[in-house]
């Protein structure tokens, strides 16, 4: 009896797990593209493109390839703080940090746009780093992050939320983390006590700052970047419209993809 009890216990259990494994496999699935008139606001094609140019090669900071994406980044924001007064980016060149001997001269973009409630103190960051290690282009590591990024603040220059949206295009964040010093959420939660995200892509670490990193190799293609896409603009547009004028604390969103999303298969 105790021995048929045991049989069925563990039937049951390798049932359960069978279940769920199944479960898993079959959700864990990118969904199909939603129609062009239904993105929120979000241009994927002008993401993609970003996206390629972003990726073209690899772009370690103080590298030639770094100048030129810190050029077109520029490119793509200065127009839109023209066309938009409440819409402010600052090239930011003269900051700098000085920490366990390490000396860092900062190369960030900051972008900032107004709130429409005055009455609504405090702001939300979004940050992402843009550059790479040698050995890869960074498609995931962070280029999805960044040009989803450029996304949200031409979404917000156009449709205003609440509160005030901060953007911190950082670079040097391969050479540990000097970026976010003067991008990652360890520097911002217990470095500056902040509250916040992080968004990851969890699949592929074995790709993680190679050269599969590309994106020819990007598993799920536009479907990938426009789940980035989607999830910054949920979470950020809802800690940016909400109505508590006294939040619990300081208010953070972080952007920072530091898993691998690549297989040889994409």
């Amino acid at each position: 009896m105790d021995l048929w009890q045991s049989v069925r216990g563990t039937t049951a259990a390798v049932a359960i797990y069978l279940f769920i494994f199944i479960a898993v496999l079959k959700t864990d699935e990118l969904p199909a593209l939603p129609k062009p008139n239904n993105r929120r606001g979000l241009n994927l094609l002008t993401a993609w493109q970003d996206l390629h140019t972003i990726a073209t090669r690899p772009h370690p900071f103080n590298s030639h390839a770094n100048d030129l994406l810190h050029a077109y980044l520029l490119g793509r924001l200065e127009p839109i703080a023209a066309a938009y007064p409440h819409v402010h980016v600052v090239d930011d060149r003269v900051s700098n940090a000085s920490y366990e001997q390490t000396y860092f001269e900062g190369t960030n973009i900051l972008v900032k746009v107004d709130g429409t409630a005055e009455d609504l103190h405090g702001a939300v960051l979004f940050s992402a780093h843009f550059d790479s290690v040698s050995t890869a282009s960074g498609a995931t590591d962070d280029g999805m992050a960044i040009a989803s990024m450029l996304q949200m603040v031409e979404k917000l220059a156009k449709t205003r939320s609440k509160r005030t949206a901060i953007f911190n295009f950082n670079n040097g964040e391969e050479d540990g983390l000097n970026g976010a010093h003067v991008t990652d959420y360890s520097i911002y939660a217990e470095r500056g006590g902040m509250q916040g995200l992080d968004l990851a892509f969890y699949k592929g670490r074995s790709y993680y700052h190679t050269k599969y990193d590309a994106v020819p190799f990007l598993q799920g293609g536009t479907r990938a970047l426009w789940s980035m896409m989607e999830a910054l603009d949920a979470a950020g547009r809802a800690l940016l419209d909400q109505d508590n004028s006294d939040p619990s604390g300081d208010v953070v969103y972080f952007d920072f993809i530091i898993c691998k999303c690549s297989d040889k298969s994409w």
